[in-house]
């Protein structure tokens, strides 16, 4: 029932993704609605992704950009591309496009595009002695 607190201090939430290939996806319906071009001839997105954190507060979590900083490495790998289009499936759904830098001096950063809702706004003041 509950989640030993070693666990928690290592893990702080979990990804689940795939390809949503025709094969991958179990309904006619959800592929055409969701994850192909409009006349279904074609996938619109190379990973569908969701991220979980219940023992932090986060039943799921909307689009982010902290899971897919871990997933751009391993589907540019696996699929071969330089840029990936994914699709996080949450009630807040979201596209992103993802790129690994190729830079040189930026070998440790990937590039993120989407589309954003701001959902806070603030200042932060710090001090310094």
């Amino acid at each position: 029932d509950t989640i030993p607190q070693e666990y928690i201090d290592v893990f702080k939430g979990v990804i689940v993704t795939c390809n949503p290939s025709r094969e991958n996806v179990y309904s006619d319906a959800l592929w055409l609605q969701k994850f192909s071009t409009d006349n279904g001839s074609k996938q619109k997105y190379d990973c569908a992704s969701r991220y979980f954190a219940p023992w932090l507060g986060i039943a799921e979590d909307p689009v982010n950009g902290a899971s897919h900083t871990v997933l751009v490495g391993y589907w540019v790998q696996r699929l071969g591309v330089d840029v990936v289009r994914a699709f996080q499936a949450s009630a807040r759904e979201g596209e992103l496009w993802l790129e690994l830098a190729t830079e040189e001096n930026k070998r440790n950063r990937m590039y993120m595009r989407g589309y954003a809702v701001t959902v806070l706004k603030g200042s932060l003041c710090l001090q310094y002695e």
